[in-house]
């Protein structure tokens, strides 16, 4: 009876609580929440009339805060403004019972939560869509999610509706699994209101990882059916919520992704669901939908793909291809995931490249995929660096990880190096510094014509040729690495430069070179101390492919002198070592090239050429290559340089005096005479040797540079005074006059080496006879041609002392006929005395004594070998005319009467000179 009693009661109470229910609320009314409390609790079956009352309480209470709020348009659009006035105090009394509720209904689910979980969170998500709708004024349209979650969290009693709707899911899933609320979760994601937006969004905060897999889940299924990916409503409401989402959990989305994208390659094609199937599709229309939904759904798990991953899903591309349009396609969209993606890059393009360099016939069509794809993608990345203001992501990511594709632009296979040199290229649009370096490695590393066209590739492409100067200094400063590679690479762009290909240009590399001459010159001045011919002839050739530059750049001091160092060493060095004369004939030649670009602007560079031509050969090695095996006496031995040679320390700041030392160690191992230790070169040899040296010596002062070989004055009397410099021992008595013979008493010593240094270096008298033919340069010889004569005085004077015969002596007689004709070409000795160098071979020594004391020492005492005896004819050159004047007879007579004595053989010549000369001379010369 008792039990029937509390049932009427509680019945009694529950016909009380509809009755006031039924009413509509003006109040807060605490005696019906309680009432409603304890029906819940005592009447399970009164479940339904106290969640609706439930709802209509928590209703109220959001109609009065937004009521106090004032919600107007102009309110909404400044909600998230720091002006904002601060949201009202919702009335103590709403907040108690609205907490109470939320403890009695959260008691229930802890206490069973397979009878109360399912009910209380089915109330707390419809009562939040329609709280959500019921308040979804206009202005709320135009609100952005973030805007609405804070425009809502304001509001206690809301937030206290979700904390029951979040810990209700939180109990379920402890006790049940993620399962048990899934089906909830899918029918909240079908609400189509973009006002309940930012009830999936808080609860997303709470459960991220299960609210992005359902609603990724939900999209895939909606694409599936409708076959192609439409921004729907709904679908566009999961973007927003994602979006926000991806700010905070950006490592779950990239979890649920992954796991999702493993359900590809879980199982044979043939088996999958057209769910399976549609989730990359669906991934990649939703990550272009968002930058950081690109990021944290692909770019995050780009390092997962290989190419083992890519076979397994090539089989299902023919199905993706529906959910694709040409407006959209699966490549665009790739290349646009490509082109947002920082990170994972790394990975991406080592995937790439190993799948265009790949030649396994498997993966045939993924090599083709690969190659197209990153076809669009980097002429779609080169279009957006030139004509956007705003880099793409990707370019930032490209600059930390360009290292990573050195070593495809180093490929042989052009299907990879010439795709490397494009991305490089793109990414120097923007960066234009992260090009040097690698302008530098391939110069560095290039071994072959397919890295050489990927480097010509490179700077061939837009402005990069700008940067090549910038490249080569990378290079040049690099200690740890052998340059040869450099010199060649070099050589060969000049060659490309001078010639282009079609469609190529690479204006400017010669103009880069020539900024780095002085060390070009400096490492060609090494490889001829060391002996590297090869890298030496390879320096030859750019120098003389850079030589027309010359004169479009002044040099400095230091970088001139650097210049004709080189190539005199270079000269002298290529003629002693290599063998092939026509090899050595195009060296020379293009070191007359460059000799004469050089010295042609600069009188600095002219005399410093011939400084060092003449200090080659005046000293060993050098002199031995002018030299024939007959013509070497028994005291030529090879010897170190001195410190004083021009050719031993021109470089003292580089090699000190161990400079001949290596010279000559080089050098002495070759081939070595078995007599004398020196090096033989044949008579042919030794006329090639200097044949070369006198082209290369007129190329040092021509006097244009048209390289005519046209002299000026001022550059042969220059010539004439280095060799007067580097003969004589000394300065004094180096004038012009001719002593008395008894003077040479005094100079004696003098004369004796300045006549065996030129007997022992037959070059100068080559030299000499070049001097001679430029008149008057020979008279500032005059030193040098007295030291000789008094030197053939006294050894004539010795032999006819001992009775000796001329033919006997051919070197003295060959060093008298030398001494002669020289004289004679060079108009010191003029008409008849100009013969001299024909008839002295057939005079006894006596004879020769007489004509060499009586007329050439006589004559040029008394006549000085000045340069005052000449005058400019009307061509231009300089002229001692001897048509109209003869010699006095007192000088002639001697020569006249020897002729006499030998008249039998000087018969026709003593007539010419001699005879039928009426005339006397008008002018004594």
């Amino acid at each position: 009876m008792e039990m029937k009693k509390h049932q009427e009661d509680h019945f009694a109470k529950l016909a009380v609580f509809l009755n006031e229910t039924k009413q509509p609320f003006i109040n807060v009314q605490t005696s019906q929440i309680t009432c409603a409390m304890e029906l819940l609790k005592l009447l399970p079956a009164a479940q339904d009339a106290v969640f609706e009352y439930y709802g209509k309480f928590f209703d109220y209470a959001i109609s009065t805060y937004l009521k106090q709020l004032k919600v107007q348009p102009s309110w909404v659009e400044s909600s998230s403004t720091s002006s904002r006035l601060e949201p009202p105090i919702i009335p103590p009394e709403i907040i108690e019972n609205v907490t109470n509720i939320r403890d009695v209904l959260l008691r229930l689910v802890e206490e069973d939560h397979l009878v109360w979980a399912p009910v209380v969170l089915h109330w707390s998500y419809k009562l939040l869509g329609k709280i959500s709708k019921h308040y979804n004024v206009h202005e709320f349209a135009r609100m952005p999610l973030g805007d609405m979650l804070r425009f809502w969290s304001q509001c206690s009693v809301a937030y206290i509706l979700v904390d029951i709707n979040n810990k209700t899911i939180a109990k379920m899933m402890k006790a049940e699994g993620e399962q048990s609320v899934d089906s909830m979760i899918e029918t909240m994601l079908g609400y189509k209101s973009s006002s309940f937006e930012w009830v999936l969004a808080q609860i997303g905060d709470s459960f991220p990882s299960l609210v992005i897999k359902d609603m990724l889940l939900c999209g895939i299924k909606e694409m599936c059916t409708t076959k192609k990916f439409k921004h729907t409503e709904k679908l566009n409401s999961f973007i927003r919520i994602l979006d926000h989402l991806s700010i905070t959990y950006f490592n779950n989305i990239k979890e649920v992704v992954f796991k999702l994208f493993k359900l590809n390659l879980g199982e044979e094609y043939q088996k999958m669901t057209v769910e399976n199937v549609a989730i990359v599709p669906f991934l990649l229309h939703m990550a272009m939908c968002s930058s950081t939904l690109l990021k944290s759904m692909l770019c995050e798990n780009l390092t997962q793909i290989t190419p083992e991953v890519l076979n397994k899903l090539l089989p299902l591309y023919p199905q993706w291809k529906k959910y694709f349009d040409e407006q959209c396609s699966f490549l665009d969209i790739m290349v646009q995931v490509l082109l947002n993606a920082d990170r994972g890059i790394k990975h991406v393009l080592n995937l790439i490249f190993q799948l265009i360099d790949c030649e396994d016939p498997k993966l045939k069509t993924l090599k083709t995929g690969a190659q197209t794809l990153f076809e669009l993608f980097l002429a779609e990345l080169e279009y957006s660096l030139r004509t956007n203001r705003t880099t793409p992501p990707i370019v930032k990511a490209l600059v930390t990880n360009l290292h990573s594709i050195k070593s495809y632009l180093l490929s042989t296979n052009v299907d990879v190096a010439q795709p490397a040199a494009r991305l490089l290229s793109c990414v120097a649009i923007r960066d234009q510094e992260c090009l040097l370096p690698y302008i530098a490695t391939m110069l560095i590393e290039c071994e072959n014509s397919t890295q050489l066209e990927t480097l010509v590739e490179i700077l061939s492409f837009g402005v990069n040729m700008a940067h090549f100067d910038g490249g080569l200094v990378y290079a040049l400063v690099k200690t740890d690495v052998s340059l040869s590679n450099v010199w060649k690479n070099i050589n060969t762009l000049l060659s490309l430069e001078s010639e282009p290909p079609e469609g190529i240009s690479l204006h400017g590399v010669s103009l880069a070179v020539v900024c780095h001459l002085d060390k070009i010159c400096r490492s060609m001045i090494e490889c001829c101390h060391c002996g590297d011919m090869q890298n030496a002839h390879l320096l030859s050739s750019i120098l003389s492919k850079i030589a027309a530059k010359l004169c479009m750049k002044e040099m400095s001091v230091p970088k001139v002198l650097y210049c004709v160092k080189a190539a005199v060493l270079y000269f002298f060095t290529c003629l002693f070592k290599e063998k092939d004369e026509m090899f050595k004939l195009k060296a020379c030649l293009r070191m007359n090239k460059f000799v004469n670009t050089v010295s042609y602007r600069s009188s600095i560079a002219r005399t410093a050429a011939m400084k060092y031509i003449l200090d080659g050969v005046l000293k060993e090695p050098f002199s031995l290559l002018f030299v024939t095996p007959d013509n070497r006496r028994n005291d030529y031995i090879i010897q170190p340089l001195e410190k004083t040679s021009l050719m031993g320390s021109f470089l003292q700041q580089e090699y000190n005096s161990a400079f001949g030392e290596k010279i000559n160690t080089k050098f002495d191992k070759d081939e070595l005479h078995p007599k004398y230790k020196t090096p033989v070169f044949d008579a042919k040899s030794v006329r090639f040797n200097e044949q070369r040296l006198v082209s290369f010596l007129r190329s040092c002062y021509s006097s244009d540079e048209c390289y005519s070989f046209e002299p000026t004055l001022d550059t042969v009397v220059s010539l004439a005074l280095l060799v007067v410099q580097f003969v004589s021992p000394d300065v004094m008595y180096n004038g012009l006059p001719w002593p008395d013979e008894d003077f040479t008493k005094v100079t004696i010593e003098r004369d004796v080496h300045i006549y065996h240094t030129i007997t022992t270096k037959p070059i100068l008298w080559t030299i000499l006879g070049i001097l001679a033919g430029h008149r008057p340069a020979l008279c500032y010889c005059s030193v040098l041609l007295r030291a000789v004569c008094a030197c053939l005085i006294n050894h004539w004077g010795a032999v006819n002392h001992t009775k000796g015969k001329s033919k006997d002596n051919r070197q003295l007689l060959d060093d008298t006929v030398k001494l002669l004709n020289t004289m004679s070409l060079g108009q010191l000795l003029p008409k008849p005395l100009d013969v001299l160098g024909v008839i002295v071979p057939e005079l006894t020594p006596q004879q020769i004594l007489i004509v060499l004391r009586d007329c050439v020492w006589t004559y040029t005492r008394d006549h000085i070998p000045a340069p005052a005896l000449f005058l400019r004819n009307n061509i231009g050159g300089m002229w001692r005319d001897t048509t109209v004047v003869s010699v006095p007879k007192p000088y002639s007579d001697s020569l006249r009467l020897t002729m006499i004595e030998n008249i039998t053989l000087f018969g026709d010549l003593y007539a010419r000179l001699f005879t039928n000369h009426d005339q006397q001379p008008t002018e004594i010369l």
